[in-house]
């Protein structure tokens, strides 16, 4: 139930008796806590959703920077060249330049 506090009265000569401050009877901790719960209510999801969105974006790469990886050794393994990066199967070749 809510109740109204009339905190200061006084009074006009000219319209009698006016109010200058009405304060409700809710509390503040009420206010406050309502407001803390009704952010968490929104914040907390939406941090959750970040942080699983994170995840598995840094699962998607991980995974599919294995795959590539195990291609690429497998394809060097059959294919004669090494196992290196830079083995990519060229020779040396003399440049002559001509003038």
């Amino acid at each position: 139930m809510w109740r109204v506090y009339y905190t200061q009265m006084q009074q006009d000569p000219r319209f009698g008796p006016f109010i200058t401050r009405v304060q409700a009877g809710r509390s503040g901790w009420v206010l406050a806590t309502a407001v803390m719960v009704g952010l968490m209510v929104v914040v907390i999801p939406l941090v959750l959703l970040a942080l699983a969105g994170l995840f598995v974006g840094v699962m998607t790469f991980v995974v599919l920077s294995l795959l590539v990886r195990a291609y690429e050794a497998l394809q060097s393994l059959f294919s004669g060249r090494g196992s290196y990066p830079s083995a990519d199967g060229r020779r040396n070749v003399r440049v002559i330049d001509e003038l």
